[in-house]
């Protein structure tokens, strides 16, 4: 066995509009586990991206809303639906 982890990391946002509502979306891809399900955007962080980077990108492809500031609120270590680990960075 590996000493090395090959983790998934994925960035989760927690997005507000002006007036402060959150700003969620429903998945719609019907071969997804979550199909239905309301969620925050979120994504893949790809190979040389920052977490801003990802942030700001999936917030333009699933929102097509620019990000104007971004802060990181929290990282998390958990473990996914395949029991990979993820971490998570709102």
């Amino acid at each position: 066995m590996s000493k090395y982890v090959n983790y998934e990391i994925k960035v989760f946002m927690i997005l507000t509009n002006q007036k402060g509502m959150l700003l969620l979306l429903q998945n719609n891809h019907p071969d997804s586990i979550i199909h239905g399900y309301i969620n925050p955007p979120a994504g893949h962080l790809e190979i040389g991206e920052t977490i801003t980077d990802t942030a700001k990108r999936e917030a333009k492809e699933e929102m097509g809303i620019k990000l104007k500031e971004i802060e990181i609120k929290g990282i998390v270590n958990v473990l996914g639906f395949k029991e990979l680990p993820i971490l998570m960075f709102v």
